[in-house]
């Protein structure tokens, strides 16, 4: 069995979930790069593997992905796919020049500002969406255990218990979740304004903002907001060429929920082993 600690030994080391929206996102651009990386599964499921006080330590969010890159800790979405396309060889993802660098910054500030989280949890939709609004008891009790018991990481875990209480209020407030679909009604109505017939969201080539955002939009259609998508034309028809990337089946993205991923994950029924991965 593999030890959180021996990872740090590997060459390049992804924490992450299959399931979590910004995991996706990162292995979307190493998908992209073509870069292999040892993986590493944890779990934000039942067990809560991400407030264990390993992974405190080295993501003090306990939030997933985590890049580990020859010993170096990299955390954020956002601040991830940069390094990986700054770090490794392969198609060059950042936009070509400064104009384009200043338009490719703010689709990624804008995509990482969408409260998909909420949004995710409060709109999903049976049985599954039920126990997703009602685990908030096992993740807090778990939380204020990790905050008892490591009193040196206490700040750590009361922010993230802080987090969590604000995040399922919202969850399950009919009215605030309206508001999100709204809110997020209007920045897919600013981005189909914004790409109109181009290509891509910045430069000439698929990039950085493109990954983040073909990771967004593939979500909103896993959560049955197909309509919403698909109202703004520009935006529809941008996603249904760039869905048929091959990188998006090697990353694992999810325009659909895969059930049968989430029974193994809430049954435990496949070992949370490491395994290689290549992205490529």
């Amino acid at each position: 069995m593999v030890k959180p600690w021996d990872l740090y030994r590997m060459p390049i080391t992804l924490f992450h979930h299959p399931g979590s929206l910004c995991s996706q996102k990162v292995r979307l651009a190493l998908a992209e790069k073509g870069v292999p990386f040892e993986s590493r599964v944890v779990d934000i499921g039942p067990r809560a593997e991400n407030y264990e006080r390993w992974y405190a330590e080295l993501n003090p969010r306990m939030v997933v992905p985590t890049l580990v890159h020859d010993g170096r800790v990299v955390t954020d979405s956002a601040r991830i796919v940069r390094y990986i396309d700054e770090q490794f060889a392969g198609p060059v993802l950042r936009a070509e020049t400064d104009e384009a660098r200043s338009i490719e910054d703010a689709w990624i500030a804008l995509a990482d500002s969408l409260p998909l989280r909420e949004l995710s949890y409060g709109t999903l939709r049976g049985p599954f969406g039920w126990i997703l609004r009602h685990s908030d008891r096992v993740r807090l009790r778990k939380l204020e255990r990790g905050r008892d018991a490591n009193p040196d990481l206490a700040p750590l875990y009361q922010a993230r218990i802080d987090d969590v209480r604000q995040w399922f209020e919202v969850s399950r407030n009919p009215r605030k979740v309206s508001e999100l679909v709204d809110s997020v009604n209007a920045t897919l109505a600013k981005l189909d304004a914004h790409i109109g017939q181009r290509a891509f969201i910045a430069g000439a080539h698929y990039g950085l903002a493109d990954i983040l955002w073909t990771v967004v939009i593939a979500r909103l259609y896993a959560l049955g907001l197909r309509s919403t998508v698909d109202a703004h034309r520009n935006v529809a028809r941008y996603f249904a060429r760039i869905e048929q990337r091959p990188s998006l089946a090697r990353a694992g993205v999810w325009k659909s929920v895969p059930w049968g991923v989430i029974l193994r994950s809430l049954f435990r029924l496949d070992a949370n082993a490491t395994r290689a991965s290549v992205a490529s």
